[in-house]
């Protein structure tokens, strides 16, 4: 959650998360790399202008739930413009 914080406030949000409210359950990845690591990886790359298909996926829009579990609705680009 204080990955994108200054340094000394998102130690200290992530430390109240996970170690004094227990808000993160206890996980093990292997191969996981920090959120800042990514984003500092990115930074060093360059942008290359993806090809847009109407038939693409664009988002996955969850439902809210209310006549039973949540489920994620798959839209194209064609269904956000036409």
């Amino acid at each position: 959650m204080g990955d994108q914080l200054s340094t000394a406030k998102g130690t200290l949000v992530n430390f109240v998360v996970k170690y004094i409210k227990r808000l993160v359950p206890k996980y093990h990845l292997p191969d996981a790399i920090s959120f800042r690591s990514a984003l500092q990886h990115g930074y060093r790359m360059q942008y290359v202008k993806p090809e847009i298909v109407a038939e693409d996926l664009a988002f996955l829009q969850y439902t809210g739930g209310t006549t039973g579990v949540a489920k994620g609705a798959m839209l194209t680009h064609r269904n956000m413009l036409g």
